[in-house]
């Protein structure tokens, strides 16, 4: 978008057609306000800025945009002060010139990208920062040198993309810069533009014998001067190849476009002595087909400069055949220099045909001696481009045939490593199962044939190499045999993880618990190949559990005796004593008399009976601090074979590290009471949580304590049974269940002045909360309690509410 800042409508409206017919979008303004608010909103690549505003000098817009990092500025006005635009363009020739200069500042020129540093030879300080501000507005990097002996030391010190010189220049003359600089392999190739301020032609002449690729008078604008430069640059873009000596010499071949007579017939003859090739053709629509079919060196485009000449300028570089040729255009229309118009589009040099002939006989050697340039360069450049194909090709292969040998000994270095490995991982893996207490078994994927450790030799003293299935079964139990195999069959179908439990004969004809489990093993195609099982001896941990259930009854049977004959002595007491009264009354009767002695004697039986009963269960007083963690872990241990059997996970989160007064042994009835009940209640693969926690004592109170709660995920306790689940023989195990358990745990909390809650819903599960005080010193014992247990013990018993 050019923004285009003119106070006069008809100048803004002249400018804006002069854009949008040469396909430049634009947007007027006529203020600085407008200016500003139009940056502001479009996307803005270039200016064209008058000097007078309603609202200020345009050299203020100027000023703006050089501090923002700055945008290229066309000025149409002589603008006042220091600052000053990229091109300035008289308002009487914006028809010829604007469009160029816009072009010339605004769009990128071609090469700059690759070619972006311009050297400026001249001696006039005024026209070469002139020339200075022009290059950098259109994207060019300049440096600059005042004579020629600065200019050559410059180009030699650091090559440039392009010169700029200068004809005349205090000491060695434009043309000696530019010979110097052709002499030298770093800057053979460098393009210069020749720049003089004199109507002499011979300038001209020396300049291009010299070796100038072309010449521009100081008087004419900028954007044609841009645009030349442009056009050197864009013929001399291919990247240099060497810098050894020439391809041998070739004629070189020259097209002649237009009519045949006239200043182009004589052009021909001069050519045809310097030793070229000469054709002509007629101008058509055929011509450019036929230049690219010839591919001449150079072609002479005579004719006058229009839509035709500039679509063929266009063109002429696009195809194959004229891609590498120069194109210079004589231009047969008269009034107009169309020199920048006509080296946008795509031409090596413009002239008009009215030029002197010499004038144009140098200017078309100076195109072939740069088309032989290139011609050599691009030769050399392909011959050695196609030499290192070669050589890479060569080294590619060699390469390849090295980098296949050095994979192969990789590889088989690699494989024989993965061998020894293999072996070093079976060896290691026989020692391992070897070496370990657990007896370690494999099997094929039909599972008859089972190789064992030599633990199993060890205890069963049968082989251990290809056992068969019938076999190994010989040293399973009789009464586990129908069970263990049945769980095999099953998980052998299902494919699932088997897990059992069963009795192995020793070879000494004992027998012991262990723990059978088995994973299956799958190849890379998912079918299994064989199964991997241990057999862990859980016989001492079966009988810890059995021991620790006898235990628990025994004690249920001692309190129960206890209590029945704590409550016989008190009334036994008080019929020994009136027996004792009727006896002391009675002496003069001996047959009444002779009663009574014989029934203090069977009251002193029954009184030893009811003491040796009492003496069957004695409360231990000796209390002290309890670990109830390590209780805990110890219930864990007792029934870890339990668990595993059903896939349960006791997960034990103990957050307390006070240790309440209590009597160990009874405590640890409690917790392993309500850890069985919440195996027996809790299905397969699923979890029973024990959280220790400080707590206090529920209902208000603010004594302080331990609080253990132990969760299932079981079926839950229906309401009906919720509310009497404390009381004697009530359970919800079935003909499994006594229902004394919960109510010897609740007696034996209560003793040591705790609580013990239950929380369950049908179906989701239930959750045992005990409280333990820190304040009891001992559990106590209260007179009554034995009285108040039976009482309850008799009325359900006997059905009483």
């Amino acid at each position: 978008m050019i923004l285009v800042a003119v106070n006069s409508r008809t100048v803004r409206a002249q400018v804006e057609r002069l854009l949008g017919e040469a396909g430049l979008r634009a947007v007027g303004v006529g203020t600085l306000a407008e200016a500003r608010a139009a940056l502001a909103e479009h996307d803005v690549t270039g200016v064209v800025l008058d000097d007078w505003f309603p609202d200020g000098r345009g050299a203020e817009l100027v000023g703006e945009l050089r501090a923002s990092g700055g945008l290229a500025v066309v000025s149409i006005g002589a603008l006042q002060g220091d600052v000053q635009a990229n091109v300035a363009v008289a308002k009487a020739r914006l028809t010829t010139e604007l469009v160029a200069a816009v072009r010339a500042v605004v769009d990128k020129p071609v090469g700059a990208s690759a070619m972006g540093r311009v050297l400026v030879v001249d001696d006039s300080r005024t026209y070469r920062e002139m020339l200075r501000a022009a290059l950098t507005g259109a994207g060019y990097r300049v440096d600059v040198a005042e004579t020629g002996e600065e200019g050559v030391r410059c180009a030699l010190e650091q090559p440039p993309d392009a010169m700029l010189v200068d004809s005349m220049l205090p000491g060695i003359s434009g043309a000696a810069v530019i010979r110097r600089i052709r002499s030298e392999a770093a800057t053979r190739r460098t393009p210069c533009v020749l720049l003089t301020a004199s109507e002499d032609a011979s300038q001209e002449l020396d300049a291009l014998e010299a070796g100038a690729d072309t010449f521009v008078r100081k008087d004419e604008e900028i954007g044609i001067i841009l645009a030349r430069l442009a056009g050197v640059l864009r013929s001399a873009s291919t990247p240099a190849a060497t810098t050894l000596a020439a391809l041998p010499q070739l004629p070189r071949r020259v097209a002649l476009v237009g009519d045949a007579g006239g200043p182009l017939a004589t052009l021909g003859s001069l050519l045809l002595e310097e030793g070229c090739e000469t054709f002509g053709l007629s101008m058509g629509e055929a011509t450019l087909e036929k230049c690219a079919t010839l591919e001449p060196d150079l072609v002479l485009y005579a004719a006058a400069v229009d839509e035709a000449m500039l679509a063929f300028c266009r063109e002429f570089k696009t195809l194959a055949g004229t891609r590498y040729s120069r194109l210079v255009v004589l231009d047969t229309s008269a009034g107009r220099n169309e020199a920048a118009a006509v080296i946008q589009a795509g031409a090596d040099d413009y002239l008009p045909i009215t030029s002197d002939q010499t004038i144009v006989l140098a200017r078309a050697k100076s195109q072939l001696r740069r088309k032989r340039v290139e011609d050599e360069n691009r030769g050399l450049r392909e011959h050695i481009l196609t030499q290192e194909l070669e050589a890479a090709a060569q080294r590619a292969l060699a390469e390849t045939r090295s980098r296949h040998a050095e994979e192969m000994r990789v590889a088989y270095g690699v494989a024989e490593q993965k061998a020894h490995e293999a072996e070093r991982a079976r060896l290691e893996l026989e020692q391992i199962t070897e070496g370990i207490p657990q007896i370690v078994w494999t099997s094929g994927a039909e599972g008859n044939r089972v190789r064992f450790n030599r633990r199993w030799t060890d205890f069963t003293g049968l082989p251990n190499e290809d056992v068969t299935h019938g076999v190994w079964r010989r040293a399973i139990h009789k009464e586990d045999l129908r069970r263990a195999l049945k769980d095999w069959e099953g998980s052998f179908t299902e494919g699932l993880p088997y897990t059992s439990e069963y009795r192995l004969r020793s070879f000494a004809g004992a027998y012991r618990w262990f723990l059978v489990r088995a994973i299956p093993l799958a190849d890379e195609a998912g079918r299994i190949d064989r199964w991997f099982g241990t057999c862990t001896d859980v016989h001492d941990q079966k009988l810890s559990e059995e021991a620790l259930r006898r235990t628990e009854k025994l004690a249920a049977t001692g309190r129960l005796a206890a209590s029945i004959a704590h409550e016989i002595n008190n009334p036994l007491e008080s019929v020994t004593n009136l027996l004792y009264l009727i006896e002391m009354n009675v002496r003069e009767d001996e047959a009444t008399h002779g009663y009574a002695v014989t029934a203090q004697k069977e009251l002193d039986r029954v009184a030893q009976i009811s003491k040796k009963t009492l003496a069957f269960y004695r409360e231990s007083t000796n209390a002290a601090a309890v670990d109830l963690g390590g209780l805990v872990e110890e219930v864990a241990d007792i029934y870890s074979v339990r668990l595993e059997r059903k896939r349960i996970v006791l997960q034990v989160e103990n957050e307390t590290a006070r240790r309440p007064m209590g009597l160990a042994g009874e405590l640890r009835q409690v917790i392993s009471n309500l850890v069985t009940n919440a195996i027996d209640a809790s299905p397969e693969d699923t979890v029973i949580r024990v959280r220790l926690c400080d707590g206090h004592r529920w209902g208000g109170d603010e004594g302080e304590g331990v609080r253990v709660s132990v969760g299932d995920h079981g079926h839950g306790i229906p309401a009906e049974v919720l509310s009497d689940l404390f009381k004697p023989f009530v359970t919800t195990k079935g003909q499994k269940g006594t229902g004394l358990g919960l109510w010897l745990s609740q007696s034996i909390v209560e003793r040591h002045g705790g609580k013990l809650r239950v929380r369950s819903s049908v179906g989701h599960g239930t959750c045992f909360s005990l409280f333990l005080p820190m304040t009891a010193a001992a559990p106590g014992v209260d007179g009554d309690s034995m009285g108040t247990m039976l009482r309850v013990i008799g009325k359900e018993l006997l059905g009483q509410e």
